[in-house]
């Protein structure tokens, strides 16, 4: 159903785009004074790489390692497969919101 889709990815988009000001916040409470301008150009950069650039050409390989296996579903069990950023992601903020907190 494309209308279930649609209304599933702009809901993941949503939530999605809610992480960058925190992000970016966090970044900047924990650089220095004078480090915060190149601290936020670092990972505007980085998070422009790894999200536009490595993570669609990651999923393709793996869809096409996929294939094989699982046939035409290889893309939906790719990125399947790469929600699990997203349990990694939710880990490294717990524990640096745990560091955070102690400094």
């Amino acid at each position: 159903k494309p209308e279930l889709a649609f209304a599933a990815t702009l809901i993941a988009a949503g939530v999605g785009a809610l992480s960058a000001p925190t992000n970016i916040a966090a970044l900047l409470a924990a650089c220095d004074p004078r480090l915060r301008a190149t601290a936020a150009a670092f990972l505007q950069i980085l998070t422009g790489l790894l999200g536009a650039g490595l993570t669609p050409y990651a999923i393709g390989l793996l869809s096409d390692h996929l294939a094989p296996t699982v046939g035409v579903d290889s893309l939906r069990w790719a990125l399947t497969a790469a929600l699990i950023t997203c349990f990694l992601a939710a880990f490294g903020y717990w524990r640096s919101s745990e560091e955070l907190r102690r400094a």
